[in-house]
């Protein structure tokens, strides 16, 4: 199993690099050192992954570099450039040199209706299984009808917290305005609040929810409310896809290998990301087969449903001006293998 070092690479943004932990100096001496001797074409690259060793979004990409699937594949990647999502990570993939990210859906349209030459070219997370509100264990309220006339935290403005969040509560019938909707900054802080009181129930995403399983009670789980809904999804440049297809066509497949793996051995698979992600190994295994029995994880094909409902609940929070995405103009499932395509 490799050995995975973290090293920071750049504000909201973090290098997961296999091998020892080195010097940042000797680091930046390294990097001018290949930026002088390698082509462009022949060196090896790092993908941008929102929320690495993060989140469980990650998993997947954590086993393709340990398993050795992206050399089988013929791409060498050497490890993974997170961030903490949105903006950030487009910036990171359009600035290295494997301009293709794994990243929110929102994050995504954003981007190219912004002006940005991108592709969507694979699925990856269709659903929400892994989001979660939860309160306290002797809490009066048991489930999410409960929380009408309560306070609610979510994290940031158009995040998936306040997004998801508000779209189960309208899905439950229960009126925006019956609920009090606090942003709070960040998972923890929410956590905060609702143990001292000041909310009635708080977000948490997995792997957080496992680790803190026995402390705090669910009363949604957003996947049980709702319907399927993309959270995340591959993105390349155009002109990277158009240059070099074999490589994107390289990445997904590693991608594809990882989950694949995951769901033939998962006990093998939670060893390895819990080294990954340097956390307890009961915690991730506890996530990974609550997640798989959701069906989290997706090999690459598109659910166009699920990507419809992401934007139209962007849209009902104002991060997105339109109801619908013509989605024609902006996926390309050229480098997805047959058996992933849609049926026209």
């Amino acid at each position: 199993m490799t050995q995975n070092a973290i090293t920071n690479k750049a504000p909201g943004s973090t290098t997961i690099r296999s091998g020892r932990r080195w010097p940042r100096a000797l680091l930046a001496l390294s990097a001018a050192c290949v930026a002088l001797s390698a082509p462009v074409s022949s060196r090896a690259a790092e993908v941008v992954v929102s929320h690495y060793a993060e989140l469980m979004y990650g998993v997947p990409w954590a086993i393709a570099l340990d398993q050795g699937f992206f050399k089988k594949r013929g791409v060498d990647i050497t490890g993974f450039l997170s961030s903490d999502g949105g903006g950030t990570t487009i910036r990171n993939m359009m600035a290295s040199d494997m301009p293709y990210t794994e990243t929110a859906l929102s994050a995504a349209v954003s981007a190219i209706h912004d002006g940005l030459d991108l592709k969507i070219v694979n699925g990856a997370v269709n659903n929400a299984a892994d989001l979660v509100w939860v309160t306290l264990p002797n809490s009066p309220v048991k489930n999410i009808h409960d929380l009408a006339g309560r306070k609610i935290a979510y994290t940031r403005a158009s995040s998936t917290t306040e997004v998801l969040g508000l779209l189960a509560l309208q899905n439950a019938g229960i009126p925006t305005d019956k609920v009090t909707r606090l942003s709070l900054g960040t998972i923890g802080g929410g956590l905060t609040a609702l143990d001292q009181g000041a909310v009635d129930a708080a977000p948490e995403l997995e792997p957080t929810y496992s680790r803190n399983i026995k402390k705090y009670r669910v009363v949604f789980n957003v996947a049980d409310v709702m319907p399927p809904i993309t959270q995340h999804v591959g993105v390349v440049s155009t002109k990277f896809l158009h240059d070099h297809p074999d490589q994107v066509r390289a990445i997904i497949l590693a991608r594809r290998d990882g989950v694949q793996f995951l769901k033939a051995h998962p006990e093998q698979a939670a060893k390895i990301a819990a080294q990954a992600y340097d956390m307890p190994l009961p915690t991730i295994d506890t996530a990974l087969h609550r997640l798989l029995a959701a069906g989290y994880w997706d090999e690459g094909k598109f659910d166009y449903q699920a990507m419809d409902r992401s934007v139209a609940a962007l849209h009902l929070v104002g991060a997105y001006p339109d109801q619908k995405v013509d989605w024609s103009t902006i996926v390309d499932e050229s480098a997805l293998p047959p058996d992933l395509r849609s049926k026209k």
